[in-house]
């Protein structure tokens, strides 16, 4: 899902209308994030102004005057409002999407200066998120907060170092993550040159990286405003051929050694040691591949299968009891499936780095939690390259070559 969050300074001069509406157009948004409207009604019809055409929804939360100000517009072919409410200096859309169905709930910020307001809208937001945990929800805007000192150069410290523990507590407790943002480091500029922060943010939950794994954000070109527009994206990028990784499970295979033994004496290269070494290691690679797929396979798809066979034979069971040959066969699936869990375990407890999850169950949710956020944190999305930020596949291997 494509988003724009953007603190516009205020939406009453044309020029700032015709900014928002060519990023959405030029973008292709699917949720526009305004902060800052200082206005106290918008229409419909100004909606329609900025997002183009008719096909939207749209919530709003009035400024207090010439201050504040919240607007949500999105594409209505893609989400779905149940109800939307404002509280604290947050806007919230609670919905489904219309693709598949899953709900969303989502969240724009415009947090105030006050530390003790700020602390009282995180614990509205805590308690949003923790009702909401089975959604798919995304919170954007201005949270006027830094997570780390290098985020902000220029202003004298005062209560920053509490501000800052207040902001990363929150985050954590939320079991939030941080969309990261490439090819920029601070998102407002003070007009007077004195100041430069990182307060313009993107968290997300869990569930909504489990459906949108690869998204980061950009930052786009300054204009009227003394934000950063950022826009939430995710395409799926091709890099080439995954690098091979070494499975721990494999070791306590009873047929790992005896194979690996086999294959490493059946190459026949010719050449120095070191060539015949890495030659041999490559076919290896190759054979090792071939094998996990064909011994775990699809270990999810294998659980499921197990499941349903043990569910086929307990209905002949209770309708007229099993014979013998049918209760033998019950119990291997009951243990091959015991064998697939395990295996599923520790292929998750490898991937999330969590040594003490084998002495342990596995908390599903936690863990895929972990793998995902891994992944974010390990993905290159591009390259800062002679003062010029790239990020298409073919740009990065022409700077790195």
């Amino acid at each position: 899902m494509k988003i724009l969050s953007y603190n516009v300074r205020g939406l009453g001069k044309k020029a700032k209308r015709r900014e928002v509406r060519d990023i959405i157009k030029k973008q292709k948004v699917e949720l526009c994030c305004i902060q800052e409207t200082k206005l106290e009604e918008i229409t419909k019809f100004r909606c329609m102004g900025l997002w183009g055409n008719s096909n939207f929804d749209w919530a709003y939360s009035e400024s207090v005057g010439r201050s504040g100000g919240i607007l949500s517009i999105w594409d209505k072919y893609v989400f779905h409002k149940s109800s939307s409410w404002n509280v604290r200096d947050v806007l919230i859309v609670n919905g489904y999407f219309t693709g598949d169905g899953g709900r969303g709930v989502l969240m724009n910020v415009y947090a105030p200066v006050s530390s003790v307001e700020k602390a009282e809208l995180w614990d509205i937001i805590s308690l949003t998120v923790e009702q909401n945990m089975d959604s798919r929800v995304c919170i954007v805007g201005d949270f006027n907060s830094i997570r780390r000192p290098e985020e902000r150069v220029g202003r004298r410290e005062t209560v920053e170092n509490r501000d800052m523990e207040r902001f990363g507590e929150f985050i954590s407790q939320s079991n939030l993550y941080e969309i990261p943002l490439v090819g920029r480091s601070f998102t407002r500029y003070h007009p007077d040159g004195t100041c430069k922060s990182k307060i313009d943010r993107i968290f997300v939950n869990n569930e909504w990286i489990r459906k949108w794994p690869n998204q980061s954000i950009k930052g786009l070109r300054r204009s009227f405003s003394d934000h950063v527009p950022l826009v939430l994206q995710g395409e799926a990028k091709d890099w080439g051929p995954r690098p091979f990784r070494f499975m721990n499970i494999w070791i306590d295979h009873p047929q790992f050694k005896d194979f690996v033994l086999e294959k490493w004496n059946s190459y026949c290269i010719e050449g120095w040691e070191a060539y015949r070494l890495k030659e041999k290691l490559k076919l290896l690679k190759k054979d090792l591949r071939g094998w996990n797929k064909v011994i775990f396979g699809d270990i999810d798809y294998n659980i499921e299968s197990k499941k349903e066979e043990i569910e086929i034979l307990d209905r002949i069971d209770d309708a007229m009891g099993l014979e013998e040959v049918e209760i033998i066969q019950r119990n291997k699936s009951t243990a091959e499936l015991i064998k697939f869990g395990q295996w599923k375990e520790k292929f998750l407890a490898q991937k999330a780095k969590a040594r003490w999850l084998w002495d342990g169950d596995v908390n599903s949710s936690y863990f895929h939690g972990w793998i995902n956020k891994n992944k974010k944190s390990n993905a290159i999305e591009g390259l800062l390259i002679n003062d010029r930020w790239i990020d298409t596949v073919d740009d990065v291997k022409k700077g790195i070559q």
